[in-house]
């Protein structure tokens, strides 16, 4: 059997990469050509599905450049609407999104919520968890069912990605306290064995970072914690957040980048290859591009002990001093 999920280094944001033979599924993208030329480098020439998790900058200015490449066959891309966001990045892309429409080259599909949304390949199915229906409905700028204001961020898309040897990952992209607690509230089934953190461990909105940290993890379970972060914006993950991953006992935890929290300089590993990632030629990366075996759960054994190797050269690295237990063996291979 197939499946891997691959957690792109672009910085500050967030680009996911499902794959299942020739089946891909691309899950936001964020700044910069990273999606391109990850999907060039591994010879992807068509692309099943992109999702848009929501119209933030951070997960969706690398789309245009996968919709305007005449290297790829896009074939279907879904969203939400956003009345509220108005910036030139989303112009651009509901521009083009349409200029692709009309032209008959891509089929788009708008309105994705839970119970209403899913797409499967051989091995893996994508479930969509939230928005709920009625978030959906109202959208940002508009109420939840309890009167709270619904925001770009807490109408995200969230995914899982389940493969038929049980395995699953949780994209949780921005969402919020509300997004969680609607979840919450409707008996939904967070339960993953990886969680890319919400938010980029950043600060969940206006929630207390502890709290709504510790009520998703009880939700989800993760073993694997992963952080997409960029090293110089918002000093991401924070660290009231990583102590909260080590209480709840995650043992796996990888940042694409080097937290600021974790070493004051950049530094550039000398040993091994991180692939295509945003930061490894300035010295940023940490994990780098990560890709997981979502059917085996292995480890690319000699990147993970390259990588367990350079964490330890960090001056303060966050997932050493926060848990007792083997933090750093979090399936992760070279992308050559």
């Amino acid at each position: 059997m197939t499946g891997t999920l691959t957690i792109l280094d672009v910085g500050h944001g967030n680009c996911s990469i499902v794959r299942d033979g020739e089946q891909v599924a691309v899950v936001d993208a964020g700044r910069g050509p990273f999606a391109t030329k990850y999907l060039e480098q591994v010879g992807i020439k068509a692309i099943d599905l992109i999702i848009i998790s929501h119209a933030d900058e951070d997960h969706l200015a690398g789309i245009i450049g996968l919709l305007s490449s005449e290297q790829f066959d896009v074939k279907e891309v879904a969203l939400n609407s956003d009345a509220e966001k108005d910036t030139k990045i989303w112009r651009d892309v509901r521009k083009t999104l349409e200029s692709l429409h009309n032209r008959g080259k891509v089929k788009i599909t708008i309105g994705i919520f839970r119970g209403g949304s899913s797409w499967s390949t051989e091995n893996i199915q994508i479930r969509v968890l939230a928005p709920s229906l009625s978030i959906a409905l109202s959208g940002p700028g508009g109420t939840d069912t309890d009167g709270k204001r619904i925001s770009s961020n807490s109408g995200s898309i969230v995914l899982r990605a389940t493969h038929s040897s049980g395995n699953s990952a949780l994209l949780a992209a921005d969402m919020e306290e509300l997004t969680l607690e609607e979840m919450l509230r409707s008996g939904c089934d967070l339960a993953a064995n990886v969680l890319v953190f919400p938010h980029h461990g950043g600060l969940p909105g206006k929630a207390n970072p502890e709290k709504f940290s510790a009520k998703i993890l009880r939700a989800v379970k993760p073993t694997s914690v992963i952080f997409s972060n960029g090293r110089d914006k918002h000093d991401n993950p924070k660290p009231e957040v990583l102590e909260e991953v080590a209480k709840f006992g995650a043992s796996h935890i990888a940042c694409t980048q080097i937290s600021k929290n974790c070493h004051s300089k950049s530094l550039k590993q000398t040993a091994g290859n991180l692939g295509l990632s945003a930061g490894a030629d300035d010295g940023k990366s940490c994990a780098g591009t990560i890709e997981i075996d979502l059917c085996t759960g292995r480890v690319h054994k000699k990147q993970e002990e390259i990588h367990v190797a350079f964490v330890q050269t960090l001056e303060s690295p966050m997932c050493q001093k926060t848990s007792n237990q083997a933090t750093l063996q979090i399936p992760i291979k070279v992308l050559h």
